[in-house]
């Protein structure tokens, strides 16, 4: 049975962490599920190798282990081998407490099971995309992350037919380059779907760019980049997208993950769009 942790506790704590353990709770608390090796790239890059980044960074994670902040699932990516960046991390209950200490904003949460090795996968990836655009804009100079939403936060809703309708995708980015702001609406795709479900995610998109608010809110619609596994999923998308849309807006971007540094960085071509 786990030891109840109390808030005269959870404050004597506050007093010990330090600024990156608290913003790596908070980055726990916005990605659900999250690697070592990512929880380093974001939070602990002053060390002198990847391999000193690396033993830091679990050292901090066992420490908020052993306050009770943090819990690893048991399932590990990669493989025992892969030693400690193959844990898989989340908050517990009382480190959602601890960020939420005199905050007035108490939530109630559902316990943690052990998720399906699909559902894990695809939130390791969208954690991944997290980091991955909170690197790019690091090493930019030009660049600045004004918005990062993960779900639910991300999530827009809007009235379908007279009913309520949510478009959610899976991140939000706002980046700065200058006095130019760039909108992102970013999707994970594994190839576990089909091509039609796909384009019932897109229409949904189409659905609500026709509704204006994000338009008359920001003065632009954001794109929408699909982040698929491989060059072959990625014609499929395109094909399918662009053979459905030939006459609708063109505001899909089908790109692969290492492509997002120069599509975030350099901006893109608008006969790339489908």
């Amino acid at each position: 049975m786990t030891k109840l942790i109390t808030d005269r506790t959870l404050r004597a704590y506050v007093e010990r962490l330090s600024d990156r353990d608290v913003a790596i709770l908070e980055s726990l608390a916005k990605c659900t599920f999250m690697l070592t090796g990512q929880i380093q790239r974001l939070h602990n890059t002053d060390a002198s190798t990847q391999t000193a980044a690396l033993r830091a960074t679990a050292r901090e994670m066992k420490k908020l282990k052993e306050y009770g902040l943090v819990k690893h699932l048991g399932r590990r990516i990669g493989g025992v081998r892969a030693g400690s960046s193959s844990l898989v991390w989340y908050l517990s209950e009382a480190g959602h407490r601890l960020l939420e200490l005199d905050s007035g904003n108490k939530k109630s949460r559902k316990r943690h099971l052990e998720p399906s090795l699909n559902h894990l996968n695809h939130t390791i990836a969208v954690s991944a995309c997290y980091v991955q655009m909170h690197v790019i804009c690091r090493q930019n100079s030009e660049l600045s992350l004004s918005q990062a939403d993960t779900e639910p936060d991300c999530w827009r809703s809007y009235s379908h037919h007279g009913n309520t309708a949510q478009l959610k995708p899976d991140l939000f980015f706002a980046t700065k380059c200058g006095e130019y702001e760039d909108r992102w609406f970013i999707e994970i795709d594994l190839a576990t779907e089909s091509p039609t479900t796909i384009l019932k995610k897109c229409e949904r998109y189409h659905d609500y760019y026709k509704t204006n608010l994000e338009q008359r809110k920001h003065g632009v619609f954001p794109v929408t980049i699909w982040l698929v596994p491989d060059k072959a999923r990625k014609e499929v998308l395109q094909t399918a997208i662009s053979e459905t849309y030939k006459k609708g807006v063109k505001m899909f971007l089908i790109i692969m993950p290492d492509e997002l540094d120069e599509l975030i960085a350099r901006g893109f071509d608008a006969k790339d769009l489908c």
